[in-house]
């Protein structure tokens, strides 16, 4: 479990919430696997059996996936929601889809909220990347009787070995040197159609070649993988590209490369610090005596294991402060 909240960290954030209704972008495949989404529904619509109106903090929020659900439950009108996230993006993204919900742009770790300020204090795979400190503030801004529910990373888990075979795509990308290939390529191109030599274009062609064999074999490897349907975008793209290229203005062609390098750059870091957030059987545990010292009453933790593997999915935890 990392505590480093680093700037690098909360600017690939950033460009994921960016993008994220991109037909492009990647996605959180994981976060919308039915056994995540009915631990959440169950949860829900148990809400109805606490007095209402009820104050509800969503901490490292993302895109506000929590709160969509929420709003399917009964009596939803009557919780007051506050979502918490470090991503500016991300925060703005929560503000225009539920303009009744509080936003805070702040870091998990130090949330300037109240003691006791919230009923119920949630979190889906993002208190985490924060540290222990984060898990400390749940418990300090949780009324007496409120419920801390969380879903946090699990190493070796069924989503961390996504994310591991994800980074290993991207790395494939990266070590091909496909975009700046491909951008010298193009670029060789346009020069000589401006009556440059030829030499340097079809030397460009040559270097790119083996970049796109290796991108080729990323693609048939990754299968369904995210960064698999992300590599296979830049390929065809590229390729529908290149057989009109002299159709297409340079500078315009050369921000589409430069941008998919920094999403994919991006989404290298989100995979990274994915796994690093990732709590193992050991911090786990020392994790649950922690929050049982500072009063709380565990009523739900351990993995949480999906009806399609034998590989959990995360850690999950439910606990109420006496």
């Amino acid at each position: 479990m990392t505590t480093d909240n680093s700037t690098q960290q909360i600017s690939s954030w950033d460009t994921f919430w960016q993008n994220s209704d991109s037909a492009h972008a990647f996605s959180d495949s994981g976060a919308n696997h039915p056994s995540i989404q009915t631990y959440w529904y169950t949860f829900f619509s148990e809400l109805v059996n606490k007095p209402m109106p009820l104050q509800l903090l969503d901490l490292a929020s993302g895109h506000g996936a929590l709160i969509d659900m929420l709003r399917n439950s009964p009596q939803s009108e009557q919780i007051a929601v506050t979502c918490l996230d470090s991503s500016e993006a991300a925060i703005q993204h929560i503000g225009e889809r539920f303009t009744d919900v509080k936003t805070v742009l702040g870091d998990a770790a130090d949330t300037q909220f109240d003691d006791g300020q919230f009923d119920v204090v949630l979190s889906q795979f993002g208190i985490e990347y924060a540290g222990q400190r984060a898990f400390d503030e749940a418990v300090r801004t949780l009324a007496p009787q409120g419920t801390l529910r969380v879903l946090l990373h699990y190493t070796g888990g069924s989503i961390a070995g996504e994310c591991r075979r994800n980074l290993a795509l991207l790395t494939t990308l990266k070590e091909s040197r496909f975009l700046p290939l491909a951008q010298a390529f193009f670029n060789a191109g346009f020069a000589a159609a401006d009556g440059n030599d030829r030499r340097a274009y079809d030397q460009a062609g040559a270097d790119l070649q083996p970049a796109m064999r290796s991108i080729e074999n990323a693609v048939q490897q990754g299968g369904d993988l995210v960064a698999a349907d992300f590599l296979e975008h830049l390929y065809l793209t590229t390729g529908k590209i290149h057989a009109s290229f002299l159709n297409y203005d340079a500078s315009e062609l050369n921000n589409w490369l430069d941008a998919m390098q920094r999403e994919a750059d991006a989404y290298s870091v989100r995979m990274q610090s994915m796994l690093d957030a990732a709590i193992d059987e050991a911090q786990f545990h020392r994790l649950c005596e922690r929050l049982h010292g500072q009063g709380l009453t565990l009523q739900q933790a351990g993995p949480l294991m999906p009806n399609d593997t034998n590989r959990p999915l995360a850690w999950a935890l439910t606990a109420v402060k006496n």
